[in-house]
């Protein structure tokens, strides 16, 4: 069994991916990732003030959330800790806790925000969810935030049935080859991702064919 870092460890899942993570179920994961362009954190709900690993990949380019729910009390201090914003997209940017400051908002469309980092629309969870895909030379990581994420080991979708049909929409504009696969919900457990390219491509698929089966399609 692969033990789970301590609060202050990391674990690079991936070259220049790291993964930072406290006890189960303390509401989300952070991820450094070393870019082209200096350092991006994909933001967490958690308070990572003080944290000596946030502290050691100083200073970052860019601070990013998937959806609202990243956005609250615990955002507001990281902002504060990295001298930066939050970027998200705009539908989330107005849903954010009180003081949380936004450097970015985005439309729902895909970004380029450096030459390694994409934002992709994929709402459904919440209506301006956006994923993140960050692309090396032979790998191509997708950050999935809260949308799905491995409860005891099998991926699964957090969406309203009012929402799935837009839930499978985004899930089939995922159609490139990702190798690596990252979910932030506190719920991921035991880890929270899964590598090699047709893992990732089953459960994506299998995501969709669940939510219709759902729906009676």
């Amino acid at each position: 069994m692969t033990a789970l870092p301590s609060r202050d460890s990391s674990t690079e899942i991936s070259p220049g991916i790291h993964w930072i993570k406290g006890a189960l179920n303390e509401t989300g994961h952070a991820y450094i990732l070393e870019g082209l362009e200096g350092n991006y954190l994909l933001g967490v709900s958690r308070d990572l003030t003080d944290n000596v690993l946030i502290e050691k990949f100083q200073p970052y380019r860019i601070l990013c959330i998937g959806d609202r729910h990243h956005g609250k009390s615990a955002a507001r201090q990281l902002c504060k800790q990295v001298n930066r914003g939050i970027t998200c997209s705009e539908i989330e940017s107005v849903k954010l806790g009180k003081g949380v400051t936004v450097e970015q908002a985005l439309p729902m469309a895909q970004t380029s925000l450096f030459e390694d980092l994409i934002a992709l629309p994929t709402p459904g969870h919440t209506p301006g969810a956006l994923s993140y895909l960050f692309v090396q030379e032979s790998h191509c990581a997708l950050f999935m935030g809260d949308t799905i994420c491995p409860v005891d080991g099998t991926w699964r979708y957090w969406v309203s049935s009012k929402n799935l049909p837009q839930f499978i929409k985004s899930i089939e504009s995922l159609d490139g080859d990702y190798d690596l696969m990252v979910g932030n919900s506190f719920a991921c457990s035991p880890l929270p991702y899964v590598k090699g390219k047709a893992a990732v491509r089953n459960i994506l698929d299998g995501l969709v064919k669940t939510a219709r089966a759902k729906m009676g399609r």
